[in-house]
């Protein structure tokens, strides 16, 4: 669910007239999805999205600051 949700609000948010901070809202959000995607393959399973969330911010903030 939190996969179609992103990718839905990916695909609104791009039919609007986006400025540079929209463009970086949705590559966010792809990024997000193609995390969920890598660590869930089963796209079945239940996940606390908040918790996922959170190590998603987290495996990103480190990657860029290395």
């Amino acid at each position: 669910m939190i996969i179609r949700s992103n990718l839905n609000d990916a695909c609104v948010e791009m039919n609007t007239e986006m400025g540079g901070d929209a463009v970086n809202l949705i590559k966010y959000r792809l990024n997000f999805v193609r995390y969920l995607v890598n660590m869930y393959p089963d796209t079945n399973v239940r996940i606390d999205s908040e918790k996922v969330f959170q190590k998603f911010i987290s495996t990103t903030i480190s990657s860029t600051t290395k």
